[in-house]
């Protein structure tokens, strides 16, 4: 499927690379070791006078470069758990998108349009010429609109519990109508706890979930406003024929908000795309119209570990990454179409 060059194996072993990595059992197998690396952590400045908190980790001539994205009011420290199992020979960055984490919060430009820009400049910053842009929910279509207006840029792109467009979807705008536009600051530690708890479908250690709700804590009410509206608009699919790009889905069979027509629609308009389903990883249903439905929280898969300790977390990183959902050699039995 992909192409037999250089570049396109690198790609294929990244991807591999993630796969394996965000599975915690196949770390305790011996297969990934968990590394002592420390993410570096650095803010810098771009162009747009927008200035973005990363981490910064492994070899800096480590090719392909992974960058990973978080989904909204989400940090780079949703995927802190996922960070140790990758390999020091690969150089991996972890974002928080304006308006997130220690980023700064421009007035307005939370489109996905907008993340993704941010994102092409902070390459450009760093000079790196390509990478494999991994994004997890809603930071999924801001890695879709990156490999559709940046094709040299994109070395292949991992889509983790994505879809296609919100646009129209009635039980999402009614969520959005009731309970992210009435919002106003301060938001209140208990909303944002109901939001982060019921967006999981298995439990994760208490210290995570602290650190995670502290985390969105720092995001204004206008942002989850803005952000989560502008979602709501935008669709790619008219465009999404143009990734050239390898690309991996992934998706975990227990979304009870993004299904599984969502991914067979990505991957049949992606060209060089494949899907790999996880079993029992997803967003929960409920018999509410539940913060826990919300699709735009990278918790529910980088948290998720099941009772055997294996982690769920295929949204972090290149082709491969594990967790809400997701190709390669694939690790913890997930079943591919």
């Amino acid at each position: 499927m992909y192409r037999g060059n250089v570049l396109a194996r690198r790609v294929r072993f990244a991807f591999a690379l993630v796969a394996l990595s965000t599975c915690g059992a196949c770390s305790k197998q011996g297969r990934v070791p968990v590394t002592a690396m420390k993410p570096r952590p650095m803010r810098i400045s771009l162009p747009n006078r927008v200035a973005l908190s990363y981490v910064d980790q492994g070899d800096e001539n480590g090719r392909p470069v992974l960058v990973l994205l978080p989904g909204l009011t989400d940090s780079w420290r949703s995927y802190e758990r996922v960070l140790p199992h990758l390999p020091a020979s690969n150089r991996v960055i972890a974002v928080s998108l304006r308006g997130h984490g220690d980023s700064d919060r421009p007035e307005t430009g939370y489109r996905t349009k907008d993340f993704a820009m941010d994102v092409v400049e902070l390459l450009a910053m760093l000079r790196i010429p390509r990478a494999v842009v991994v994004g997890h929910s809603s930071a999924s279509l801001v890695a879709q609109r990156l490999a559709i207006d940046n094709p040299g840029r994109t070395a292949g792109i991992v889509l983790e519990g994505s879809f296609t467009t919100l646009r129209g979807r009635k039980e999402v705008v009614e969520v959005v109508a009731s309970t992210i536009a009435p919002l106003q600051d301060p938001v209140t530690p208990e909303f944002v706890r109901k939001f982060a708890t019921g967006t999981i479908s298995r439990p994760v250690p208490q210290s995570f979930m602290d650190a995670m709700v502290q985390e969105s804590l720092k995001v204004p009410a206008r942002v989850w406003k803005e952000a989560f509206a502008g979602l709501l608009l935008d669709d790619h699919t008219s465009e999404l024929g143009a990734i050239a790009a390898p690309s991996l889905l992934i998706w975990g069979d227990q979304d009870a908000l993004i299904g599984r027509e969502q991914q067979d629609a990505l991957a049949s308009a992606i060209p060089e795309s494949r899907l790999v389903v996880y079993a029992g990883v997803g967003i929960p249903p409920t018999g509410r119209t539940p913060l826990a439905s919300q699709p735009t929280s990278s918790r529910s898969w980088i948290r998720s570990r099941n009772t055997t300790g294996r982690d769920l977390l295929p949204e972090i990183t290149a082709f491969g990454s594990a967790g809400r959902s997701g190709p390669f050699p694939v690790p913890c039995s997930p079943t591919a179409p």
